[in-house]
């Protein structure tokens, strides 16, 4: 069968398998294109790597986020749904492609989309197939990609124009087929025409506190393996006049020499012993007066706040007592986590065209300490409810049409 019917009619594989014009990769086709080898530099990427503040509340968010629970519902019941294609779909949510589950797949998701302010999910399947026989899903690395589109009037049309997506490995690039990705960012408000259809991280934002942190640490380190200019050794022998005698250029490079031997770590000597008559002028720094961490500790606030973390939930921080940890962490899910995952779970059921079938992606995190306290107490109160109503029933205060309309607003009886 020829290349291009095998396109169309959608005859998948299972490996890479380069061809020309267009390669075959996967499940899917794309079209090929040689591109120069560029070295990519991302700073979020390396403060990510390089900071841990900023390390520290992604992850944080990420580890929030894996915790839902992904369902495949009837819209009817909202119970799980049992046709062959709502069974597909969910066993395909549970393990998103070879070598990942779902809770990694969701965390990876989260930080690409933290770091890079934008998050590319490849559905893997072929050209002109129905979504919901995807055989795959990944989460791609943002900094191999690059979106555009074909025309320039992109604020003045009533459809969709062209989107380009293009994956760059190593010396050369592929263009995604559009269908085939879920695109969703952050922020787009630093609008170009080479950058219309991308977001920007938060973390760009940030990038002052960032700085200052990383300032902070390079401060502490200088100050814990050079330790600067601690003071002065200066020669305390007199000569016959009584005036101080110069230290011979040798004598200093002997000295500096050996004073880097001295030191607070492991490896270094803590007690100067010497032959020499030398005398000693203070003039260290404390490193407490320099504020570092005091600079670190507000800066890090800073990025909880852009990123929708309450500084609560860090009592070594502000004291926080359990109760105000437990109470800051459900606020976290139900301002930040929950709606990010609402809208993340919108994406995927846009994909999947579940607006046309009778099932729906949803997240459930009911199932976090802090929701089920929650439903405790509601079922708690239900129960005192049916009590007093059970009651006023049998002593006539209520008739029975009140006490069965009461006894269904509450979900007690159908």
């Amino acid at each position: 069968m020829k290349l291009l019917d095998r396109i169309t009619k959608g005859i998948l594989g299972d490996v890479f398998t380069p061809t020309t014009p267009i390669q075959k990769w996967g499940g899917s086709w794309f079209y090929g294109e040689k591109l120069a080898l560029t070295i990519w530099e991302d700073k979020n990427l390396d403060w990510f790597s390089r900071v841990p503040e900023v390390n520290a509340i992604l992850n944080y968010r990420a580890n929030a986020k894996k915790n839902v629970k992904l369902r495949v519902v009837s819209k009817i019941t909202g119970e799980d749904a049992n046709s062959a294609q709502a069974g597909r779909i969910r066993k395909l949510l549970e393990y998103p492609n070879y070598f990942q589950a779902q809770k990694e797949f969701i965390r990876q998701s989260s930080l690409f989309h933290d770091i890079h302010g934008n998050e590319y999910i490849f559905a893997f399947k072929g050209m002109n197939i129905a979504p919901t026989m995807t055989k795959a899903l990944f989460t791609l690395p943002p900094q191999f990609m690059s979106v555009s589109l074909e025309s320039d009037d992109y604020w003045f049309r009533s459809i969709e124009p062209n989107i380009i997506y293009k994956y760059k490995v190593d010396n050369k690039k592929v263009i995604l087929p559009t269908e085939n990705i879920i695109h969703l960012n952050d922020n787009r408000v630093d609008v170009s025409k080479d950058n219309i259809l991308t977001g920007q991280s938060k973390l760009k934002a940030n990038r002052a506190p960032i700085n200052n942190i990383l300032a902070a640490y390079e401060a502490r380190n200088v100050f814990l393996t050079k330790r600067g200019a601690l003071g002065i050794l200066s020669n305390a022998s007199k000569d016959g006049m009584g005036g101080t005698v110069p230290l011979d250029p040798k004598e200093k490079e002997k000295l500096q020499a050996e004073f880097r031997n001295y030191g607070v770590q492991h490896d270094q000597y803590h007690t100067i012993i010497t032959n020499m008559s030398l005398d000693w002028q203070q003039m260290g720094v404390d490193i407490d007066k320099l504020r570092v961490f005091d600079e670190v500790r507000e800066d890090f606030f800073k990025l909880c706040d852009a990123f929708g973390v309450p500084k609560d939930m860090f009592a070594h921080e502000r004291n926080s007592t359990f109760t105000n940890q437990e109470k800051a962490e459900k606020r976290f899910y139900e301002n930040t986590i929950i709606p990010e995952m609402n809208e993340w779970i919108g994406a995927l059921n846009a994909f999947f065209e579940s607006e046309t079938k009778s099932w729906e992606i949803v997240g459930d995190f009911s199932h976090l300490p802090f929701f089920q306290v929650n439903e405790l107490d509601r079922a708690k109160t239900s129960a005192n409810i049916v009590t007093y109503l059970s009651k006023a029933f049998a002593d006539g205060a209520i008739n029975l049409a009140t006490y069965t309309a009461e006894m269904q607003r509450l979900g007690v009886i159908q």
